[in-house]
């Protein structure tokens, strides 16, 4: 029996126009299909990860489609941010992240799902790479 619970609280999400303007001022970022990541390491916030999820009105203009999108992306990654959760608990680093979808059609669910748990491992690779410099 899974003794975690995957829920995504008001305090993991990022929120405030200043404060994301900063992440992708000062943020790094990389892309996984279809996501582009920004993201930047911060001592001032209680959760391990605040993250928001983004989908641009030039790609989808209906905003039901762009609620589906988000929606999907939110519930992939409550679901798989444990690996993510358990490294940084163990070094006690903290991350701003957004997470931008970038492709042009919208995607299955499923596959969704997959690019979160590979953009995960890959932020995961990044803060190591960060860590070791």
């Amino acid at each position: 029996m899974n003794t975690r619970r995957n829920t995504f609280s008001k305090a993991e999400r990022l929120c405030g126009l200043t404060t994301v303007a900063e992440l992708v001022a000062t943020g790094s970022s990389f892309r996984v299909f279809p996501f582009r990541v920004v993201w930047r390491e911060t001592e001032v916030q209680e959760m391990p990860v605040r993250v928001v999820f983004a989908v641009p009105k030039r790609s989808f203009k209906r905003a039901v489609m762009r609620n589906r999108i988000r929606r999907q992306m939110r519930e992939a990654y409550r679901i798989n941010k444990h690996e993510l959760y358990d490294k940084l608990n163990s070094t006690g680093r903290k991350l701003q992240v957004m997470i931008v979808y970038t492709h042009r059609e919208a995607l299955a669910t499923a596959d969704i799902q997959d690019k979160i748990i590979l953009t995960l491992r890959r932020l995961s690779e990044q803060l190591s790479d960060a860590g070791t410099r």
